[in-house]
């Protein structure tokens, strides 16, 4: 399995964190043509925020569209902090949910567009005012979590869901719905997904100094389960210039990643970083046999906590199955959902080239250093590149939250 080794400047740690998934409780009911009769065209109050706590700068909003800079609408995780703005990583990224009702595929998703709006669900099922400025982004430090002058944004954060517990030195939360107009993404109806996101990280030197956690809390507040739902996280990586990266995974380790194909960026000459995503913790599923230990509980038998289950790498005007989801279009749904499930984006089988074609979960999952393993290089040039990381599939049941924790 491919590592990432010292060449990687931007060095993504493995930790246990001490945040927690849940296990389903199951309620069935019908949701498979829920549509909000008031929201889907309404205004809406878009915040943004960076979280600039150390080495990573990047923008997160109330809407789901994570490292895009909103004034530039270019690159918005920047590396390292400070730097030019041309010194950037990240293009967009932003929460997939896809999964199915009544066999039909559904979609909750960021990605070059959102289906997602700023703001909680009712206990009637409608959503909340997503023009409401209260459903902003609050930015909290360890230094100002317990101050008078906080004590407000403090109250109504956990009046919209926020945990009463501070993370890290700097923390983001926000909480948004798929109610928004699903035309410019995958054109279905919504779910009825709510998202809890809390971004955090830590003022450190070293690895920490050089990572940030996000930790999303989804309830699927519709009238049906979700049933094969993969959760997954999306990127379009720019490593500087977008023209020559390439992606690659860590199938021990749970990380996808991009790095420079050649060695040499336009933007930052021969020290090029790297980025990875780390998937710390997938959803609680039932598997007999088997224990789930979940940070802070008792160990809970009979589940398990899924891993990163699938990489899907993908290109700017690649060959079929290697394209990116369709926006507008339905189909785009599709092409994410075969992505997630470990295929590729034409419904077909990834096949391993460095192992007499054997079907594969995990393309480029060799290791770059090395040159051994089934690298990009060997199937496609260093180009315009993106990449999901996936985990499931596991049914989203009715009411009951799940939780997943990736690291940048």
């Amino acid at each position: 399995m491919g590592k990432i080794k010292t060449w990687v400047l931007l060095v993504i740690p493995i930790l246990v964190l001490l945040l927690i998934g849940n296990v389903v409780v199951a309620k069935v009911a019908d949701n498979s043509s829920l549509k909000s009769p008031n929201s889907l065209n309404k205004a809406m109050t878009i915040d943004h925020k960076l979280i600039d706590v150390n080495q990573i700068a990047a923008w997160m909003s109330n809407d789901g569209i994570l490292c895009s800079d909103p004034v530039t609408g270019q690159s918005g995780l920047y590396y390292p902090k400070g730097a030019p703005s041309d010194h950037a990583i990240i293009y967009t990224a932003g929460l997939w949910l896809v999964g199915k009702i009544n066999g039909e595929i559904r979609s909750a998703a960021a990605d070059y567009a959102t289906e997602f709006q700023p703001g909680m669900i009712l206990a009637n099922g409608a959503p909340d005012d997503p023009s409401d400025p209260k459903y902003k982004i609050f930015k909290f430090t360890k230094e100002n979590w317990d101050s008078p002058e906080m004590a407000a944004d403090r109250a109504e954060a956990i009046a919209q869901g926020m945990e009463d517990k501070m993370y890290g030195d700097q923390m983001l939360y926000t909480v948004y719905n798929d109610f928004a107009d699903h035309s410019g993404v995958w054109t279905l109806s919504p779910i009825g997904l709510e998202v809890h996101q809390t971004t955090f990280g830590f003022n450190q030197t070293g690895a920490m100094g050089n990572t940030i956690f996000i930790k999303y809390t989804f309830i699927n507040k519709g009238s049906s389960p979700i049933e094969d739902a993969y959760v997954a996280q999306f990127f379009d990586p720019d490593n500087g210039g977008s023209s020559d990266d390439a992606v690659g995974c860590d199938t021990t380790l749970g990380i996808g990643y991009v790095y420079n194909m050649d060695g040499f960026d336009d933007v930052y000459g021969t020290a090029v970083p790297s980025f990875g995503c780390d998937f710390f913790q997938g959803p609680v599923v039932p598997s007999p046999g088997d224990t789930a230990y979940l940070p802070g509980q008792d160990p809970i038998p009979d589940y398990k906590v899924l891993p990163m289950t699938s990489f899907g790498p993908y290109i700017n005007g690649g060959p079929s199955g290697m394209t990116d989801p369709s926006l507008q279009s339905a189909q785009g749904a599709q092409m994410a959902y075969w992505f997630c499930s470990g295929l590729k984006g034409d419904g077909t089988a990834w096949q391993d080239p460095t192992k007499g074609n054997a079907v594969t979960n995990w393309p480029f999952y060799g290791d770059p250093v090395a040159g051994t393993g089934w690298i990009q290089s060997i199937t496609w040039h260093g180009d315009d590149m993106r990449m999901s990381l996936a985990s499931g599939p596991f049914n989203l049941e009715v009411g009951v939250p799940y939780s997943v924790v990736v690291g940048y």
